[in-house]
């Protein structure tokens, strides 16, 4: 039996195109959750090998000088884990959202190509009298356009100046770290 109605290939076109895209993101989004996963990983492993070498250090400990320095130690580990850690998080949400903005980048430029040549096909075939509604359409597709530009140029601006704020905060608070003196075995705070 002969099916009723068969698509033409040109009307799957934008379906493949579409479902390559969604592919392609879904595995950048799975290799965002791998380099999670290792992230988190790596620093529980740090961690818990910290915890065991000032557990030991804590145990050693023949007085009071001895234990405020290991203490200082391990809170000066901590911390700066936490920013490395934090840093590391950030830059994976940073690249995650770079990678979904060239994306959508490339899907908004075929999609104003495709129109654009669609509007133009049906110019070309329709019947007179229609050029003034196809323009309008046109105008109104280009101002589309700019506004998304205009819009998607101020987000990534924002998301810059966020990034820079994250590694401000991060500089700062490691350099506030970095300031605490640093007290060996059998020394005092000042």
């Amino acid at each position: 039996m002969e099916p009723i109605y068969t698509l033409p290939e040109t009307a799957l076109v934008p379906v493949k195109v579409q479902t390559e895209s969604m592919l392609g993101l879904a595995g950048n989004c799975l290799s965002g959750i791998e380099r999670l996963s290792a992230l988190n990983l790596t620093t529980t492993h740090a961690a818990i090998d910290a915890y065991d070498s000032h557990a030991k250090a804590w145990i050693a400990a023949e007085d009071l000088d001895a234990a405020t320095a290991v203490a200082t130690s391990a809170t000066r580990m901590a911390v700066e884990g936490s920013i490395g850690y934090w840093k590391a998080l950030c830059e994976v949400g940073f690249d995650l959202q770079a990678e979904l903005n060239r994306v959508i980048d490339a899907r908004s430029a075929e999609f104003s190509a495709g129109m654009s040549g669609s509007l133009e096909a049906a110019a070309r075939s329709s019947p007179a009298g229609v050029e003034a509604t196809l323009a309008l359409v046109k105008q109104v597709l280009d101002a589309a356009d700019a506004a998304y530009a205009n819009l998607h140029g101020s987000l990534r601006k924002l998301a810059e100046a966020a990034e820079a704020q994250v590694c401000a905060a991060a500089a700062a608070a490691l350099g506030a770290v970095n300031k605490v003196p640093r007290l060996g075995m059998g020394q005092r705070a000042a």
